[in-house]
């Protein structure tokens, strides 16, 4: 009897050191994956190197690199990878842009294929056109959206949905990703701002990425410091997180500035409707992820894909589910993902 009294009171000490040590605002879950996968992926030669991330929009694969031209990207033909030059301008110009960061959101229609990109410290969303660009040979804007309305000194928008943009906001050095804002800027308005950690230095926590769901509905946080997801409904203003470790990450650990000595964890992340897919360092190598997490928007850990290569940074075709990692020495690979992110309902 005491010995069961005794397992019962150990298991409410873990269950409430789930709840309280989370960093994230919401309940601490440890989860296991339904299936371990490996696959091997097929290494495209590709002219390029500065290389920072990588964004599918139709037949473009449009790449962030750093490079000293006085750009901030390259374009290709994502069929024979034919390199259509360099595009986006660094400066303080009409069409120039002090710091960016490319959207996961584009759209193609009759006047050619577009992406969302954001400049953080102009606090401004605009609409690049590729293919106006291409046939230009310069940057063609089609459209602003001046952010006026996030008294912050910066702005870090990541998805662009509908009439509304998802939003990280600065109130001081290092505080980007302290709160997140879903914006109306039709209306110029705040739809919901919700504060994501839970009362610590933010400065532990300042890398990670946020993904709006496409239809609106909740946003997902992954972090590069921590073992976790987290999730946040807008409807029901409830949030969660998950890992596949058994407790949090002790907030201790992290006192450390210099980020190359910390544990890393999760760094970047797509979703549609149905999937998160977020790259995981795993065991392998502390500076290069080398798994692929896969989770429904539930936070049920569908798959883990082993990836045969080391890779930083991918991209997922929405359309062909192919898959771009961007790996060791500049080295750029490509598999496909289609069977793993079949709709089940």
């Amino acid at each position: 009897m005491k010995k069961i009294f005794l397992n019962i009171t150990l298991l409410l000490l873990v269950i409430s050191c789930n709840n309280t040590n989370n960093i994230f605002n919401g309940k601490f879950s440890t989860v296991t994956p339904n299936n371990i996968t490996e696959i091997v992926e097929e290494e495209i030669k590709l002219d390029l190197y500065g290389f920072y991330s990588l964004h599918i929009v139709d037949t473009f694969l449009i790449a962030r690199s750093e490079i000293n031209d006085g750009r901030f990207t390259s374009i290709f033909n994502i069929t024979d990878f034919k390199n259509y030059g360099r595009y986006i301008l660094k400066g303080n110009g009409a069409n120039e842009f002090l710091y960016i960061t490319i959207m996961p959101d584009s759209k193609t229609d009759s006047s050619g294929s577009k992406i969302w990109i954001n400049d953080q410290h102009k606090k401004e969303m605009v609409l690049f056109n590729i293919s106006k660009s291409i046939s230009n040979n310069k940057t063609v804007i089609d459209k602003r959206i001046k952010l006026n309305n996030v008294k912050t000194k910066q702005v870090y928008a990541w998805n662009h949905v509908n009439d509304s943009v998802l939003i990280g906001y600065t109130q001081g050095v290092h505080e980007a990703e302290r709160r997140i804002i879903k914006y109306n800027f039709k209306a110029d308005s705040i739809i919901s701002d919700f504060n994501m950690y839970n009362g610590i230095n933010p400065y532990s926590v300042f890398f990670g990425q946020n993904l709006m769901k496409p239809d609106g509905e909740k946003v997902v946080n992954s972090m590069m410091f921590f073992d976790q997801l987290n999730f946040h409904s807008f409807n029901d203003n409830i949030s969660f997180s998950v890992s596949t470790a058994n407790l949090p990450v002790d907030v201790a650990t992290l006192n450390d500035p210099d980020f190359m000595t910390r544990r890393q964890y999760y760094f970047n992340s797509w979703c549609d409707n149905n999937f998160i897919v977020a790259s995981y360092f795993g065991d392998r190598d502390k500076l290069y992820c080398t798994e692929l997490h896969i989770f429904d928007w539930n936070g049920e850990l569908q798959n883990i894909i082993k990836m045969k290569n080391k890779f930083k940074h991918f991209v997922i075709d929405n359309k062909t589910k192919d898959i771009y990692l961007y790996g060791i020495e500049e080295k750029v690979y490509k598999s496909n993902l289609s069977e793993y992110l079949e709709e089940t309902n």
